[in-house]
């Protein structure tokens, strides 16, 4: 245990057939400080401890392996983890995150700095060093629906690029609404007191939902640009895509019907609509990009990890 008044920190990380990235983020995590590890092996077959062992990581005080009996998502995985880590602080990472030396470090600085803060997240960069927008506003209506339809048909197109720089809440660091929940740390504290993710977002939108209850109940989120994680991404979508985006839209769905009050009740059933004819959409794209693939195309899956929030 850390010796008194120093925050204890740990680590949760879901692996889903990412096994390799794991056993290496596990390291880069265990360097940044944090004593213990929990990796929940949502792979199934025990492949994440298999995985493990056969690259060399050892299993004990420091890492440890759940083996949940089904795979409930991402949101489970992460509550399973955080009821074996024991830490006052936790990072939440996806395994193909890799952590810039001391990005750690500065996400526990600005917990320790503002009281307010329920959870924090780094500036995520993709595999080719470009910026992710990975701190936003929470989605409404009208915006989003806009959106859902003009990032699906025109992602560099002009609406679609007004909409990110609208709800791009980066600048020095922040409050900000939600963070992505491909690499966060979040007070144990905080979450508990709203029950954790919750478990009925399988994957996609769930680190909007938590902001959002945390939020709710008097939890800040930050944003600390200073702090940089790579997020190499799309594991999943591309090993499952048509699993992914039709459980994508039902997360989108979950969370315009909780989040949405008032007189705003009444669109649902033209968001509702909206999203099944989105679905088609991107499912007609994904399976022609398939069909395509061996006259040298591609899968147009919508990718996961810090894209996955939709």
């Amino acid at each position: 245990m850390p010796p008194a008044g120093r925050t204890s920190l740990g680590g949760v990380v879901v692996d889903f057939h990412a096994t390799a990235h794991a056993a290496r983020l596990v390291g880069s995590l265990l360097a940044e400080g944090l004593t213990q590890v929990v990796v929940v092996d949502n792979s199934g077959e025990g492949m994440t401890r298999a995985g493990f062992t056969a690259a060399g990581v050892r299993l004990g005080d420091a890492v440890a392996i759940v083996e949940p009996s089904l795979n409930a998502g991402f949101g489970a995985g992460v509550n399973a983890g955080m009821e074996e880590v024991v830490a006052d602080v936790v990072i939440v990472a996806n395994p193909d995150t890799v952590p810039e030396t001391g990005a750690v470090a500065r996400l526990l600085e600005a917990l320790q700095a503002d009281g307010a803060l329920g959870i924090v997240g780094p500036a995520l960069l993709e595999a080719d060093g470009s910026l992710h927008q990975s701190a936003r506003k929470f989605p409404t209506i009208g915006a989003s629906s806009l959106q859902a339809f003009a990032g699906l048909l025109a992602p560099q197109g002009r609406l679609a690029r007004r909409y990110r720089a609208r709800n791009w809440e980066s600048s020095s660091g922040q409050y900000v609404d939600w963070v992505s929940g491909a690499f966060f740390a979040v007070r144990r504290e905080a979450f508990e007191s709203i029950g954790g993710f919750d478990p009925a977002y399988f994957m996609y939108v769930e680190e909007v939902d938590l902001c959002w209850r945390l939020s709710r109940a008097g939890w800040r989120a930050g944003y600390v640009p200073l702090a940089r994680v790579t997020h190499l991404g799309g594991a999943s979508a591309r090993a499952h895509p048509y699993r992914m985006l039709v459980s994508r839209h039902r997360s989108l769905w979950l969370f315009a019907r909780r989040s949405t009050d008032g007189m705003r009740r009444a669109a649902l059933p033209v968001v509702a609509a909206g999203l099944a004819v989105r679905l088609l959409l991107a499912l007609s794209r994904e399976l022609a990009g398939r069909l395509d693939a061996p006259r040298g195309g591609g899968p147009g899956s919508e990718r996961d990890g810090a894209g996955r929030h939709g």
